[in-house]
This record gives structure tokens, C-alpha cells and sequence, in this order.
């Protein structure tokens, strides 16, 4: 069995998702709910094996190095960016 890797959110990565988690909830509560879902069980995922992911070649933020984020997509239109 494979080691597990430890998974870290970053507290504004976490603030992010939670108000938009918020917003969302105003216009459906079980949509708003199944993002919560989809992101634990993307976490969980990453946490399994980051390396089933793609590098992420499709950034254009000067700021972030390229070929070293790794992507996560969830609930058919969010990504999760996270570095092994």
C-alpha cells in the first residue's frame, strides 16, 4: 500500500472556498453542499496520489513558477492548484 501524503489548505484558500460556499448557498443549499463534498473528496484524492494529477501548463500568472503546480479538478468547473 502506498504512503499517504499529508494535504495542507492554506487558510486563504480556505476562506475562499468557504465564501463561496456561502454565496452559493443563498441561491441553492444542496449545490453549495456538494462543492464541500467534491472539494473533502479532492483533497482526499490528492492525498491518496498527487501524482495521478497533470502538471498545470495552462497557468498565466507571471508570479507562479511553471512545471511545478500540479491541478485538481472538482465539481466540473474548480481547480485546485498544490505542489508536491
Amino acid at each position: 500500500m502506498a504512503p499517504k501524503y499529508n494535504v495542507t489548505v492554506f487558510e486563504n484558500a480556505r476562506i475562499m472556498l468557504l465564501e463561496h460556499v456561502d454565496f452559493l448557498a443563498q441561491v441553492s443549499v444542496e449545490a453549495a453542499e456538494r462543492l464541500m463534498s467534491q472539494f473533502d473528496r479532492a483533497v482526499e484524492r490528492i492525498g491518496d496520489n498527487p501524482y495521478q494529477f497533470p502538471i498545470a501548463d495552462d497557468l498565466d500568472v507571471p508570479y507562479l513558477p511553471p512545471k511545478l503546480y500540479r491541478k485538481c479538478l472538482f465539481e466540473r468547473r474548480y481547480k485546485a492548484l498544490f505542489v508536491v
